[in-house]
């Protein structure tokens, strides 16, 4: 399985840097790049078994905590 992972992201990779390397986007580069790491990253750590939280928790404490906002759950 993880040589199916990696298959898939080289696919990507194959597919899109060249593009942006012959644009000159750095910058777009860069973030494909960073995105990209955390997909692979967040797909290997899912195959191993590892659980992931939601995102959601994070954004829920952001709300509730940081900014003194609640709302109504129906």
């Amino acid at each position: 399985m993880i040589i199916l992972i990696l298959f898939a992201f080289a696919l990507i990779i194959l597919g899109e840097v060249p593009n942006l390397i012959r644009a000159r986007s750095w910058k777009d580069s860069v973030l494909f790049s960073v995105i990209l790491t955390i997909g692979f990253v967040t797909a290997i750590l899912l195959y191993i078994g590892v659980d992931i939280p939601s995102p959601i928790v994070g954004v829920r404490h952001l709300f509730e905590d940081v900014f003194k906002l609640s709302y109504k759950i129906w």
